[in-house]
């Protein structure tokens, strides 16, 4: 039950237990399978039940005061049918919405049905209840959490709607955490999940997974929603469509196969001060990353000083710890040395090449108004098949933002794939310094992380580096980390387009890693440069004629061969 509604006296909705203790407070939204929208006055509740069993209703939204009743949350409908369940209509657990009232939406309830076969073009919804629409503009209320929806069947031809969003929030209240939709063939081991963000923009882990051991044959991440979970995730098939998950790392993430589309993020729970996260991928199969999507854990190592409970000038370093950390104005460091600012300590490059697991450390801080940037976090990837990467892989360190304070250091990135393809971005780079200008202050950029790729082949044209972060006013940049392949060549640096004007000349390069000794060859066109056998080429006297061309180059060592990227010579008069 809401916030002052019916016997509830208190501004707090009701929750698990039929109880006001750990509810939503005044203006907030319910909580269930979502995380209910904070308002103006307080936080929402915890979310509660089960993902394969919901049984519970949805909590109350909180209330401003009598005058102000929250929503009520969405009822339990508990639904056995033997034989053939033919949905025409509709089965609904809906939040309560509060009406004209400064008062919180309610959260979805429990819809749990067990049928033979499931048929009809009906609607089966659990979705949170919107947040009043009091006319005060100082006031915000938040949406109700999407509930819990199961599904278990013998057959299923059903092509209706199954919906267990949150909702809008109103008046700067935010939107709910999208709630939990489970569908289970009694003939397969495991249920399919699928976390539906409506299209809304909720806070960060709003749909936050509660099981030790998360096991689902396809799980579907769609639609903005947001879903983080501590205990391991085990999937056959784990898509992510804009929207994201972030991982705890405390247990592996195993998938058999990989999709991350439409601007989606898969990633870690940022590092605290009381734990250290990474990210571990376990692909059996194939992963696809688009070119609008990441796997990314930038900023979400060691806290940098003066960062979300380090109370510190000293920006945490290897051990979770301010001893021999980079202090005040000076970057972070990891696989380089951080930049010196004009003030502070600059911590010792730490961790191995060729086996990066630590994150980056954070930068210095001068005082709590001006905090060190975070280090980058740490990904582990392991997949014997195909991994293809147009989007990126990222832990590089935070830039701090318009503060007198050092960039974060670069993290951990440790790829050990089949084969590796696509034109993306594998970086673990340094973050820019603060940039405050002043004339008494330096700001050094963080050092780069380390990155360790291991391929049994590949057909990769991206980029990979670990770069310093640029120092700001006066500031040393920070020294470049490492990249490991232990005999593979890769590209690390591909050439890029050139346009220059008639009778001029066009120069390229190209950086990469691998076992000495390593031949180039360029070639134009597709035939071979004379004489064109370093890591930059330079064309001279070029005419119209050239415009349009393809220039390439060719790496080969004992390992194999490799070609870069084709790019073209742009002549202009």
């Amino acid at each position: 039950m809401a916030g002052r509604r019916g016997v509830n006296q208190s501004n707090i909705g009701m929750t698990t237990g039929n109880q006001v203790t750990g509810g939503s407070g005044a203006t907030a939204g319910g909580s269930h399978g979502g995380i209910g929208g904070s308002g103006t006055h307080a936080g929402a509740g915890a979310v509660y039940g089960s993902v394969e069993d919901p049984e519970q209703p949805g909590a109350g939204g909180g209330a401003v005061d009598l005058n102000h009743p929250a929503g009520n949350g969405g009822g339990v409908i508990l639904l056995d049918v033997l034989g053939v369940l033919t949905l025409e209509g509709s089965v609904l657990a809906d939040g309560g919405n509060p009406g004209n009232f400064h008062g919180g939406g309610g959260a979805g309830g429990s819809i749990r049905l067990s049928v033979g076969t499931l048929t009809g073009s009906g609607i089966i919804r659990a979705d949170g209840g919107p947040g009043g629409t009091g006319t005060n503009p100082s006031i915000g209320q938040g949406a109700g959490g999407g509930g819990r929806i199961s599904v278990t069947y013998d057959q299923l031809d059903f092509s209706g709607s199954l919906l267990a969003g949150g909702a809008a929030g109103h008046g700067g209240g935010q939107p709910g955490g999208a709630g939990t939709i489970y569908l289970r063939d009694r003939g397969k081991p495991s249920g399919n999940l699928i976390v539906n963000g409506n299209g809304l923009n909720p806070a960060e882990a709003s749909t936050p997974l509660l099981e030790t051991l998360n096991q689902f044959g396809d799980f579907r991440i769609i639609n903005t929603a947001r879903v983080s979970s501590a205990g391991a995730i085990t999937a056959e098939h784990l898509m992510v469509n804009n929207s994201e998950l972030a991982h705890a790392g405390i247990a592996p993430l195993n998938v058999q196969t990989l999709e991350l589309t439409g601007q989606a993020l898969l990633t870690h729970i940022p590092t605290s001060v009381d734990a250290v996260h990474r990210l571990t991928v376990n692909i059996a199969q194939s992963a696809f990353i688009d070119a609008t999507s990441s796997i990314d854990v930038t900023g979400r190592g060691f806290l940098g000083g003066r960062r979300s409970g380090n109370l510190a000038t000293v920006g945490l370093t290897v051990g979770n710890s301010a001893a021999g950390g980079s202090s005040l104005t000076s970057g972070g460091s990891h696989g380089g040395r951080g930049g010196a600012g004009d003030d502070g300590n600059v911590g010792d490059p730490y961790g191995l090449a060729e086996d990066p697991r630590e994150p980056g450390s954070g930068g210095g801080a001068v005082d709590t108004n001006h905090p060190g940037g975070n280090g980058g976090g740490v990904i582990f990837l392991e997949a014997p098949g195909l991994v293809t990467l147009d989007g990126s892989i990222l832990a590089n360190g935070a830039y701090p933002g318009i503060f007198h304070s050092g960039g974060g250091a670069g993290g951990s990135i440790q790829l050990n794939v089949g084969t590796l393809a696509g034109v993306g971005a594998v970086r673990a780079d340094g973050g820019r310094a603060g940039s405050r200008e002043s004339g008494s202050f330096a700001q050094g950029g963080g050092g780069g992380g380390r990155v360790s790729v291991q391929l049994t082949t590949h057909d990769y044209t991206g980029e990979v580096s670990a770069a310093g972060g640029i120092g700001e006013s006066g500031g040393a940049d920070g020294e470049d980390g490492s990249l490991f392949t232990p005999g593979n060549l890769l590209i690390t640096a591909q050439p890029v387009p050139v346009t220059v004007t008639v009778n001029s000349s066009a120069t390229f390069s190209v950086q990469f890693i691998g076992a000495d000794p390593v031949m180039i060859q360029w070639l134009k066109d597709g035939e071979i440069v004379p004489a064109a056998t370093a890591q930059n080429l330079t064309l001279s006297g070029l005419t119209l004629e050239d415009s349009g061309a393809v220039v390439t180059v060719r790496l080969s060592n004992a390992e194999g061969q490799i070609t870069s990227r084709a790019v073209n010579i742009t002549i202009v008069e």
